[in-house]
């Protein structure tokens, strides 16, 4: 939830590269932002419908932006309203923290 200009956390899982596929990833993330932001159910349906393959007809399609927070992590992450979903995925253990010994993808979402 977005409270006095800070998102405050409401989820938040870590797992394993092997058991998210990249893939899945821009799905995944839109749909903890719809779950929390408690959108209708015609609202998701329109959000994953094409016109002739072209982008969603959803008026403000949540676009999946990419940071890189740290050294050795890549964040995909989207959002609308008051609620933003994140991946951080841990592509180089030996540049993260130092001390990690395996990939993992810690996703997460805040309202």
């Amino acid at each position: 939830m977005y409270v006095k200009g800070r998102f405050e956390q409401r989820f938040h899982e870590h797992v394993t590269a092997l058991d998210l596929a990249e893939k899945r990833v821009a799905e995944l993330l839109r749909s903890l932002v719809f779950r929390y932001e408690e959108a209708a159910g015609e609202r998701i349906v329109s959000a994953y419908l094409t016109h002739r393959g072209r982008a969603a007809k959803l008026a403000h399609p949540y676009q999946i932006h990419v940071t890189y927070p740290e050294p050795g992590v890549i964040r995909r992450y989207c959002g609308g309203g008051d609620a933003l979903a994140w991946v951080d995925w841990v592509v180089d253990p030996m540049s993260f923290r130092r001390n990690s010994e395996r990939s993992r993808m810690d996703a997460g979402l805040s309202k």
